[in-house]
């Protein structure tokens, strides 16, 4: 283990309620910051090895020295949330794409019924790369964020990115925002909370089909919703940067 400095390595025995522990191998570095981290160290170690009993109430585990008085107390922790994956989030429910309606991946993909009877035009939603993982609501456990491509059967192809939380390795989806229509997204990252996003889209002169503009754009979870914190425009991309959608 580690007190703060230096790292040790010690053996144990119990018998009953009784524990010995000791001796105590422990690394020689100085260390001069934080302050004082050398003296709570040995006072730590120096604890270790006054154990002679121990004992355990709810999580909490209890070292006490010869005369029972307490000398260490450890508290278990928390369990973890199992990690979010990308199967996971390819058959996951995304809203906020369509006013009314959820929409359920299945294996990243998800067709709706036909706008026309018999017709062959019909709604889709694609699970699409970039993704990635972080923490997005400060709870300390990994979430996602995901892109999702929607076609309604015409030219357009409708990119969004979704904030995607992790409830106990069950993905929900809290917020979906609208990036644009054929926007190239080249990087998609989470950091301090935020999901940050190094895309290619419209400049002021270009057509639909063909965007041309470099920008990077950060947005936040708050109350549930995807809040655009940042915008940044720099030049316009080179003609290899740019990959049809």
């Amino acid at each position: 283990g580690s007190a703060g400095c230096n790292t040790y390595a010690t053996t144990y025995a119990l018998d009953g309620d009784n524990i010995r522990i000791g001796p105590i191998g422990i690394t020689f570095m100085m260390c001069a910051e934080p302050e004082g981290i050398m003296a709570q160290e040995s006072a730590y170690v120096a604890a270790l090895e006054s154990a002679r009993s121990y004992s355990i109430e709810g999580d909490t585990l209890g070292l006490k020295d010869g005369e029972g008085k307490l000398a260490v107390s450890y508290v278990a922790a928390p369990e973890r949330s199992p990690r979010l994956t990308e199967d996971t989030l390819k058959n996951a429910e995304y809203r906020g794409i369509y006013e009314e309606e959820t929409v359920q991946l299945t294996d990243g993909r998800y067709e709706g019924e036909p706008f026309v009877e018999g017709g062959a035009s019909r709604p889709t939603v694609t699970f699409i790369d970039p993704y990635a993982f972080g923490d997005l609501d400060g709870d300390g456990v990994e979430d996602a964020a995901v892109l999702l491509a929607e076609n309604s059967g015409g030219s357009g192809t409708f990119i969004y990115v979704a904030a995607v939380l992790n409830r106990n390795g069950n993905p929900q989806d809290m917020a979906t925002q609208l990036l644009g229509d054929r926007v190239q997204v080249n990087s998609l990252s989470i950091e301090d909370g935020e999901i940050v996003l190094y895309m290619i889209t419209h400049g002021p002169d270009d057509a639909m089909c063909c965007p041309t503009q470099r920008v990077v754009q950060t947005y936040e979870l708050r109350d549930d919703e995807l809040v655009q914190t940042s915008e940044e425009v720099s030049s316009a991309a080179a003609g290899s940067e740019i990959v049809g959608v």
